[in-house]
């Protein structure tokens, strides 16, 4: 694929509707293996009618062309929903309002003609119950060399209001803090990180690898994609998209992202700048001696200090060579060239160092300020 055609985009991915209205034409077909369903009484009210007299009380259609369909009365309630992809394969770029209708049309239209449906819909009554909302990002460097600062966003996040969590060796979900204490200071590969909550949820990870391992699309460069998931919580999806499909526009989609975006990961990672660099001028300014003096063995100290925290999970001093060299300035040490290259020989392959690491935050942040 040509990267030049894939630019920065805030958009629409994955999204449950609902408030539409299905009508069977003839009865599902039971070998069909994308089809689910079963019987209601013939004196159900709200159940699905069928061409010999019967009636449907639960349907499912699980196909990979759009996602699922569910219809599914009680006496409580019905539920007639859809969970749509927003394509059957390669979803590298997320869609805007409008491409995002048109998906909606294109679906319940192959909906209609290959599972011998009718479906009435008016975007004006459609309702969101779920959406992911994403940017996706191609990296300057390797995704591999992303793995602090997608660290670093994610403990940042206000640990009050949600869970962090990570992947890595496979499938295995690991809270924040055990991924941390499983590295012993050294970097390894996280193929997922976020953090969660019962309304919603902020997922970070290497979309190039997904769409490769899924053999779906082979492309150069690395692509990183951060992804919110609304859902459950009407108040969030109400208040900033509207109450309807109809009411969606370009830009409530991106003020909406760049809304959370900006309260959990641009406002902290600004604070945690400035923490980090008094902490670390803090924790090298004791070792020194009486008369001010830098001690022999400080970096083997500091180091000792660091990894001390990360073993309690605790996840919040980074070197980089700008710090270490500013702090080695603002302290009067000589031969400071020697000093940060003796640093960074100690320090590769750690998980708390980084040779460029604010220009990788700003990388991140930048490119989805400008989409």
């Amino acid at each position: 694929m040509n990267n030049s055609i894939i630019s920065e985009l805030i958009g629409i991915d994955k999204t449950s509707i609902h408030n539409f209205d299905m009508f069977l034409t003839q009865e599902p077909d039971s070998n069909d293996n994308h089809i689910a369903f079963s019987y209601a009484d013939t004196s159900s009210i709200n159940a699905l009618d069928t061409s010999n007299g019967s009636k449907i009380g639960k349907l499912t259609i699980t196909d990979k062309e759009f996602g699922k369909l569910t219809f599914d009365t009680n006496s409580r309630r019905t539920t007639k929903r859809i969970d749509m992809s927003i394509a059957s394969q390669n979803n590298l770029r997320p869609l805007n309002v409008g491409r995002y209708k048109r998906r909606i049309n294109e679906v319940f239209d192959y909906i209609s003609k290959k599972y011998n449906m009718n479906i009435n819909y008016n975007f004006a009554d459609m309702r969101l119950s779920y959406i992911e909302i994403n940017a996706t990002l191609l990296l300057e460097k390797k995704f591999s060399e992303y793995e602090i600062v997608l660290l670093l966003m994610v403990y940042n996040i206000p640990s009050n209001i949600y869970l962090n969590f990570g992947q890595h060796n496979g499938n295995k979900i690991y809270q924040f803090n055990e991924i941390i204490k499983e590295t012993n200071g050294f970097k390894k590969s996280i193929e997922t990180i976020g953090a969660k909550r019962s309304d919603r949820q902020i997922v970070m990870y290497n979309k190039t690898k997904e769409l490769k391992d899924k053999c779906i699309l082979n492309i150069n460069g690395d692509y990183l994609r951060i992804e919110y998931k609304f859902s459950k919580h009407d108040h969030i999806i109400n208040t900033h998209l509207g109450s309807n499909i109809d009411s969606l526009s370009d830009d409530n989609i991106h003020d909406l992202y760049m809304d959370y975006f900006n309260r959990e990961i641009y406002y902290p990672m600004q604070e945690w700048k400035k923490a980090n660099y008094e902490n670390i001028k803090d924790k090298i300014s004791k070792l020194c001696d009486s008369n001010g003096n830098m001690l022999k063995n400080w970096l083997s100290l500091l180091i000792q200090d660091i990894e001390g925290d990360l073993k309690n999970g605790i996840f919040g001093t980074i070197l980089s060579d700008k710090d270490i060299q500013k702090i080695l300035r603002e302290l009067k040490k000589r031969n400071i060239k020697r000093t940060l290259n003796r640093a960074r020989s100690e320090l590769q392959n750690k998980i708390y160092y980084d040779t460029d690491l604010y220009e990788k935050i700003d990388e991140i942040i930048e490119t989805i300020h400008n989409s």
